[in-house]
This record gives structure tokens, sequence and C-alpha cells, in this order.
């Protein structure tokens, strides 16, 4: 691959990241890989930026090592970006793990390990080495919020009495902000009502109202249009299955091998 050659590919790829197809971005992921040890080596250092924003922007499809090791090292490629709505993408991606406890296994492996992460998310400006690095910031708000980040009063002070933060450019502190809300959302388990992303439809006897993010919303029938038969015809088959498992008859099961013995037995001696 010549240089020329490598830049037509950048340019399309880059193309491919703005229109976030992800059918797309799956391919160009694909051509990267291929492509990757013929780049030339002047273009190597752009070549490796490129592959880290295109997983980024496929991040819905990546698996759970690729998801760990964007977030614990390379966060600051997209931390200052304001198009890219890190929570949205990794909420993609998390309605997309079917099982409840691996969505939760997920967000406490990164709740656990992002504090440790030595990757630099800011310059080092006047010495401050470790201010610069990802674990200073998150080990802070941890601190400021006395180890529970869902304190939302102290958790909105830190953003206005924080002397590090407070020096900190516009674009620098939407940065670190939208990094601590990625946390606060990792905090809260999806066993919980606050950590269900989906919109959930709860059926309370004539009441009807959506749950989502710890939030509640009553549905009024009446305005609700059409939708209002859908709904019907989901809480009367939601009553009819529970009404079927509460009069269907339980039948005795056999907790020992001398009665299944026995009855083995018995359909023997039926049969001749």
């Amino acid at each position: 691959m010549t240089s020329q050659e490598f830049e037509q590919f950048f340019e399309a790829a880059n193309g491919a990241i703005a229109l976030d197809d992800l059918a797309l971005l799956n391919k160009y992921w694909a051509y990267y890989n291929e492509i990757k040890p013929n780049v030339p080596l002047i273009n190597g250092a752009d070549f490796t930026k490129l592959g880290i924003k295109l997983q980024w922007a496929m991040l819905p499809l990546l698996t759970e090592a690729q998801i760990n090791d964007l977030f614990m090292n390379y966060i600051h490629h997209v931390l200052y970006d304001p198009e890219f709505d890190i929570l949205e993408k990794f909420k993609i991606y998390m309605r997309g793990v079917t099982l409840y406890e691996d969505r939760d296994r997920i967000k406490q492996w990164l709740f656990e390990h992002l504090p440790e992460s030595q990757a630099r998310i800011l310059p080092e400006t006047g010495g401050e080495f470790e201010a610069s690095r990802l674990s200073f910031w998150l080990k802070s708000i941890i601190a400021a919020c006395g180890g529970n980040v869902q304190d939302s009063f102290k958790f909105e002070n830190f953003f206005t009495t924080f002397p590090q933060y407070l020096k900190l450019t516009q674009i620098q502190k939407s940065g670190i902000r939208k990094l601590m809300e990625f946390y606060r959302y990792l905090s809260v388990s999806v066993f919980t009502p606050e950590g269900i992303d989906e919109s959930v439809v709860v059926f309370d006897g004539d009441d009807i109202s959506i749950h989502k993010n710890g939030k509640e919303e009553k549905i009024d029938k009446v305005n609700f249009g059409e939708d209002v038969e859908l709904i019907d015809w989901i809480q009367k088959t939601v009553q009819n299955i529970e009404s079927r498992m509460n009069t269907a008859p339980i039948k005795p099961t056999k907790t020992s091998l001398e009665e299944l013995a026995i009855e083995e037995e018995q359909n023997n001696q039926q049969k001749s």
C-alpha cells in the first residue's frame, strides 16, 4: 500500500465513521485488519489512531475484551469530542447483551477497574503528572462523594469546588464531566429500576406505566391512540398466562431412585 492509497482509505474510513453506519463500519474494520501489515511506516501512527476511532464508532459490535481495552487505555480519543456520546454508545452495546447477569458483570468490572487506569487523558501541564491520569479524576470524584457517586449533592458540588477541575478549559471540563457521568452510570446495578436502560411496560390493575432509568411515566389510554388495542392485548395475554400457571395441577415429582425403579417395573409389567 502506497501513502496515496493509505490517504484514500483514511478519508473513506473517516467518512464511514461520520455516517455512523455499523454495517459499513464493520466492513472497514475488516479491511483495516487486512491491510494492517502493509501500511507504510510513515503512516503508522495515523493508522493506529484510525483503528481506535473505528472501534469507538462500532462499539456496539465489539467483544467484551475490546470494550474493556478501549475504556481502560483509549478513552481520551473520544472524551473531548462533543459529537461522541460515550454513554449512549455503551447503552446500545449493553442492550445487545441478553443476560442481565452479564450486563451487571460488565458494568461492575469497569466500575472497579477504571479508577486504576493510568491512561493519560489530559496534558501534563505545570508538572501535574498525576492530574493528567484517568485514575486521578475518578478517585477524586469517589473521594468527594464519600464513596457514593450517586449522592447528587456531593457529585454536583465537585464541579464547582474541586481546584484542579476549575483550572481546566471549557472543552476539558466537558470531557471530564462526561467521564464522571459515565462512571456514575456504571455504579448502578441493572437489577434496580434505575439501572434498566430499556423501556419496560408495567401493568398495575387498569393502570399502565413505562419505567426507564428509574423514572415512571403513566400512560393515558384515552390519548394513547391506536396502540391501546395492542396494550390491551398484551395485558390480557399476560393475565391468561398467569391464570393458567395458577390453576395448572401440580404433578408430584419422583424424588428417589427407589420410586423411579418401582415405576419402571410397573411399566414393564404392563407391557408384558
